[in-house]
Order: C-alpha cells, then sequence, then structure tokens
C-alpha cells in the first residue's frame, strides 16, 4: 500500500514540474521582438511593414509599432501557456481590465494570436 501511494505522489509531482516546464518554455519563446505580417479584424485589415513590431520583453511590458504608432501594454502569460492577458498602459497607469487572446500558434519563427470579444475578431501573424 505505501508503494502505491509512493508512485501516486511521484507521478503527481512529475506532472507538476512538467507543467511548469511548459510555462517557462512558452514564455521564454514568446519574450522576444516579433515583426507583424498581418492583423486583421472584422473592419480592419493591415499587412505588417519591416518597421513594424511587438516586442515582449522580460519585464512584463507589450511595446508595439505598427502602423507608425507606438503602444503600451503589460502582459501575463497564464499557467496554461496558452492564454495571453493584455493590459493597456496609459499615463503609466495598467489598465485594470485585460483584453484576452488565444495564442493559436508559437514556436521560435511564429506567433498567431486571436481573440474574440463579442462581435470582433482580431487575429496577429507574427514572425522573428
Amino acid at each position: 500500500m505505501k508503494t502505491i501511494s509512493t508512485c501516486i505522489a511521484l507521478a503527481f509531482a512529475l506532472m507538476i514540474i512538467s507543467c511548469k516546464k511548459n510555462d517557462n518554455t512558452n514564455l521564454s519563446l514568446l519574450q522576444h521582438t516579433w515583426q507583424v505580417v498581418s492583423v486583421n479584424g472584422e473592419a480592419y485589415r493591415y499587412l505588417g511593414t519591416a518597421q513594424d513590431y511587438y516586442n515582449f520583453a522580460p519585464d512584463n511590458f507589450l511595446y508595439q509599432y505598427i502602423n507608425k504608432n507606438f503602444d503600451t501594454s503589460n502582459y501575463s502569460l497564464l499557467t496554461n501557456g496558452r492564454t495571453l492577458l493584455l493590459y493597456h498602459v496609459v499615463h503609466g497607469i495598467k489598465s485594470s481590465t485585460p483584453f484576452t487572446f488565444n495564442i493559436n500558434s508559437l514556436t521560435n519563427k511564429q506567433l498567431i494570436l486571436s481573440n474574440h470579444s463579442g462581435v470582433v475578431f482580431a487575429l496577429d501573424s507574427l514572425k522573428r
């Protein structure tokens, strides 16, 4: 009986460790400067230029430059490693309401985000 309890405890510990490793891997893949390929919404289509970028900095700030406009947000990656919360920052103050994005694809070469809030759907395609 003690052996079964030990095996169950060991299996549970391994699951927790492997989940944390996945979160760290996703965060390290995310934290990079990404070139904007396209931003698509219900009534908005934008093809990125060589100057457009999303910079997911290690300080949990997202610095964006799109279509000659700068923007700053605070971001956090949820423990599932597939949900990204973005909080707009205005005059140095972080919004209390996040925009929630799904990470559809995250590799060392591609990041695809989607957001579905109400009737507006946005898809951001980024590359390294």
